[in-house]
């Protein structure tokens, strides 16, 4: 009954170690697909939206649109012209001609 009891304790810890080197295999895969690119939304192409995905638990920097005033997400923001929009449709449409004094007021 010892020797039993001895092979099945042998067989649990195989098992356990088993295990520990599957889960690191799969955080290092996690890992190395959740690097960061190195894009930033405002360098080259201020017109496109970026599709780069939020992976890490960092807050994200938040924009205010020039048309409506919503806050959203930097990744989600379009840019043109140096000005943030929230959709296709503001930015096609361009910034208000107030815009210049509620950027003033937000600064205050």
């Amino acid at each position: 009954m010892g020797k039993l009891l001895g092979w099945v304790l042998v067989g649990v810890l195989v098992w356990f170690v088993w295990r520990f080197m599957v889960i690191s295999k799969r955080r290092a895969e996690r890992a190395k697909a959740a690097e960061p690119s190195g894009t930033d939304p405002t360098s080259s192409h201020q017109c496109e939206r970026r599709d780069t995905p939020v992976t890490d638990k960092t807050p994200e920097m938040m924009m205010q649109c020039v048309v409506c005033g919503v806050h959203l997400p930097a990744t989600e923001a379009l840019f043109a012209g140096g000005n943030v929009y929230c959709s296709e449709a503001h930015r096609n449409q361009g910034p208000p001609a107030h815009a210049g004094a509620a950027v003033r007021r937000d600064e205050s």
